[in-house]
């Protein structure tokens, strides 16, 4: 409004930047503009010098209600400005947070491979370690065989030397 507050009240900002008129005569907060107070009937006055400290009373009271709502629109500028900046923190701290949920989830799928890789190692040793086995077994057998074939000839030179010595007695 461009008409000045009426006298003992003042322009307010709460916290959310709505405005607010104060009296300080009563202490009363209103939201309302505050209506001026009713005219009184003076009886006219002849102009002197002594209504101009009060035309001057009025353009101090008129630049310090200026002054107080300049304060004002700077305080909810400062406050705008420092909402703004920790908006911009939040949002940098929400990126951090998804960076670091990011670089969790790739964690764990390594974990995952990790795990995958260990268990597959685990089998390939336990493939190893039967194919030994199974080598032993053979070279066991191999052992065996080798012996039961020499073990024939012998038998088998044995019979020929039986059937030799057979033959000259006959």
């Amino acid at each position: 409004m461009n008409t000045p507050l009426p006298p003992g009240w003042y322009l307010c900002v709460d916290y959310y930047g709505r405005v607010y008129y104060h009296d300080t005569k009563t202490g009363i907060n209103q939201w309302e503009y505050p209506q001026p107070n009713p005219p009184v009937m003076l009886m006219p006055q002849p102009q002197t010098a002594v209504q101009q400290p009060t035309v001057q009373w009025q353009h101090l009271q008129e630049q310090q209600q200026q002054n107080q709502a300049n304060q004002l629109r700077r305080q909810v500028q400062q406050q705008q400005n420092q909402a703004d900046q920790l908006r911009r923190q939040e949002q940098q701290q929400q990126n951090q947070a998804n960076q670091l949920r990011q670089q969790e989830h790739q964690q764990q799928n390594q974990a995952d491979q990790l795990r995958q890789q260990e268990h597959q190692q685990q089998n390939h040793v336990e493939q190893l370690r039967q194919l030994q086995e199974q080598q032993r077994r053979w070279e066991a057998q191999m052992q065996f065989l080798k012996l039961q074939r020499w073990y024939t000839n012998q038998m088998c030179k044995s019979m020929a030397n039986i059937g030799k010595s057979v033959s000259n007695l006959i």
